[in-house]
């Protein structure tokens, strides 16, 4: 075996074997021009392969518009009793009665429980104006309002017989103005105790309405708050038979505080006998007046009440759990 040395490296290579390769940079040739079997080595950089432009992208505009929301498909074959609002358990009185003042039924039957009215309308010499016997604010027309500014009652304030302040009161035509703003905040009352009526999805009568009305008028917080009228009726639906009496306890047992488990009618003398005398007065007048004003209406059947019991604890059973 003949070796071939290749040269051009610091240190001679033999390459053994029939066939030489050439190393050098360049190299074209065998170092054994005799072997026409030798492979040349070419380092030469390679030409790089052309790649294609890139073409211009496309402009593209940025849209922050959220995508359309699909169509929400409509109902088919709905039973139309399944639509039925549970607001037509609830009296709804007419809107025209927000709007007649002092001659509204709304007026005359709750004027009729402060004392003010009679149930056919007619004005008391109280309607113009009276000293409240429980806070001794002064009370004005039919709702007992007592929310006149100092300067509209002025004039009654400086008369100095209850006469003259009642005629004072009828000149400067503060009965219109104080009916038409205790209408407008009744207005908000009576759409809150039909919130809660649905709410509780029980079944509320015009004359269940007109007490609530009437006793959110004497007090909001027994009228309107929780365990105030609505729940109290709702409870009284399921454990009273008579409709009046369910709303007479109703009313009666919206004075009992929950949270500090006392009676809270300092007024009306603190006690379950006085509050329930008192609210079985007003209930009564409210019927009498609905009778006179809106005699076709579906309402409960007006009737003596019973009496009231000679202690707190001959109705503590129909209560169980009002306590709390």
């Amino acid at each position: 075996m003949k070796a071939i040395f290749q040269f051009g490296l610091k240190t001679p290579v033999p390459i053994f074997g029939a066939t030489a390769i050439a190393v050098g940079w360049g190299a074209t040739a065998s170092a054994n021009p005799l072997n026409s079997n030798a492979i040349a080595l070419n380092f030469d950089v390679p030409n790089p392969v052309k790649t294609p432009s890139p073409q211009p992208a496309t402009e593209v505009g940025l849209n922050f518009e959220p995508p359309p929301f699909p169509e929400t498909p409509k109902l088919k074959d709905t039973p139309q009793h399944n639509l039925q609002p549970i607001s037509e358990k609830v009296a709804d009185f007419p809107n025209t009665w927000w709007t007649m003042g002092s001659n509204s039924p709304i007026a005359i039957a709750i004027g009729h429980a402060e004392g003010t009215r009679q149930p056919n309308g007619q004005k008391n010499p109280a309607y113009y104006w009276h000293r409240n016997p429980g806070n001794g604010a002064d009370n004005f027309v039919t709702f007992s309002y007592q929310h006149l500014s100092s300067a509209k009652k002025m004039p009654v304030m400086s008369a100095s017989t209850t006469w003259e302040k009642r005629e004072r009161s009828a000149a400067y035509q503060l009965p219109e103005i104080a009916d038409r703003r205790q209408l407008q905040r009744l207005k908000t009352f009576y759409d809150r105790l039909r919130e809660q009526a649905i709410a509780k999805d029980i079944h509320l009568s015009p004359e269940e309405l007109m007490n609530g009305l009437d006793l959110s008028n004497q007090s909001p917080n027994a009228g309107l708050n929780w365990m105030g009228y609505i729940d109290r009726l709702a409870q009284m639906k399921q454990r009273l038979d008579d409709p009046e009496e369910q709303i007479l306890e109703a009313r009666t047992w919206s004075f009992w505080n929950p949270h500090t488990h006392r009676w809270d009618a300092s007024g009306l003398g603190n006690t379950y006998n006085s509050i329930r005398r008192d609210q079985q007065r007003r209930q009564q007048a409210i019927a009498r007046a609905m009778a006179h004003q809106i005699p076709s209406v579906d309402r409960v059947s007006p009737k003596t009440l019973a009496e009231t019991p000679d202690s707190d604890r001959d109705r503590v059973a129909i209560c169980i759990g009002c306590y709390f």
